[in-house]
């Protein structure tokens, strides 16, 4: 309702239609609902309706408060083990697709790390719920240029989750300094993971506002999300071996911000920033200039395509160039790029 306010800019018809009662009703009826619908049916008359919710809304606090008190319980009687005795399972998966390459084992590694670790966990969900708002908004409005800006984003930030990834490892990366692990190879398994957790997230937002007519016409965007996602990729891989960034520590608070190295941040932000929008400035346009084409367009998608594969390219080599050059400097950042 808010968003047809601030789009028209007054109360017009759109918002005098806009009808939520169903939504609200079937939201009500949800566990997050149950409290929240109760005073509308005392309100209305609902008797029998508030006193379902009321018995559904205490029996939801009495479920967690139990399941609380016992979880609470067993983590303060259960005996602490060893961390050695904890066997960790194999990834078969990438190594049945690309060997036991050191570029699949870091792949396979920062997959875990994705699903596993509770600050790499925040940033994926955080970046993954962010286009519900942009397509919402378009469903809401009719506008498909907010869906297709929420994709776009969505393949931006995914992307460039990978600026400060070598952070999140921190003094543990002498691991592939001692090994003898190449910097090309260390970018492209980073990059990889990212590709395979987020890849799945971006197709899925992008045929949700595809079938909901919200991308108009679909193939523009799908070349302009292409290109932003895999330059984005290049970008973060290569100013990534530069500018490491920081990290919450290992089991610390995932929103945890440093107050030092101003500078570095204000660079590292800015890059995040501009940095996108200049590199796939020339694919909107071409975009944009094309969509009236049915055969420009489908070029247009293909030289995007070509375009972000060249600029991921670019990225990894580059980036690990720099990791091979400098690798112990790097070392010293690292050993204090967690806070």
């Amino acid at each position: 309702m808010l968003n047809l306010v601030l789009s028209t800019g007054t109360v017009g018809p759109d918002v005098r239609a806009f009808d939520a009662g169903a939504s609200a009703r079937i939201a009500s009826w949800t566990p997050l609902g149950w409290s929240w619908g109760l005073p509308y049916d005392v309100a209305t008359g609902r008797w029998w309706q508030a006193g379902v919710q009321l018995v559904l809304a205490v029996a939801l606090v009495v479920l967690l408060w139990e399941v609380w008190v016992r979880q609470l319980a067993r983590t303060l009687t259960s005996p602490m083990t060893a961390g050695g005795g904890q066997r960790i399972g194999r990834a078969r998966l990438l190594p049945a697709a690309l060997g036991h390459s050191p570029t699949a084992t870091i792949a396979a590694r920062r997959i875990r790390a994705w699903y596993r670790d509770s600050r790499l966990v925040s940033i994926a969900l955080r970046t993954a719920v962010l286009p519900v708002f942009f397509v919402v908004q378009s469903a809401l409005t009719g506008s498909g240029a907010f869906a297709g800006v929420g994709v776009v984003t969505l393949a931006v930030f995914a992307g460039l989750t990978l600026m400060n990834d070598l952070a999140f490892d921190g003094p543990a990366w002498w691991v592939h300094v001692s090994t003898g692990v190449r910097g090309w190879e260390d970018r492209l398994g980073r990059a990889l993971a990212s590709t395979i957790v987020f890849g799945p997230v971006l197709v899925v937002t992008f045929v949700v506002a595809a079938s909901l007519g919200l991308l108009a016409p679909v193939v523009p965007w799908a070349g302009v999300s292409i290109a932003a996602f895999l330059a984005s990729l290049g970008l973060a891989v290569g100013v990534g071996a530069v500018l490491p960034g920081t990290a919450p520590r290992t089991g610390g608070n995932p929103f945890a911000a440093s107050s030092g190295g101003a500078a570095q941040g204000c660079l590292t932000a800015l890059i995040s920033f501009v940095g996108p929008l200049v590199l796939v400035l020339p694919v909107g346009v071409a975009a944009a200039l094309t969509a009236g084409s049915p055969v420009g367009r489908w070029v247009v998608l293909v030289l995007a395509v070509a375009y972000g594969g060249a600029l991921l390219l670019a990225g990894v080599v580059l980036g690990g160039r720099r990791l091979d050059e400098r690798a112990p400097e790097m070392l010293g950042q690292l050993a204090h790029a967690q806070i």
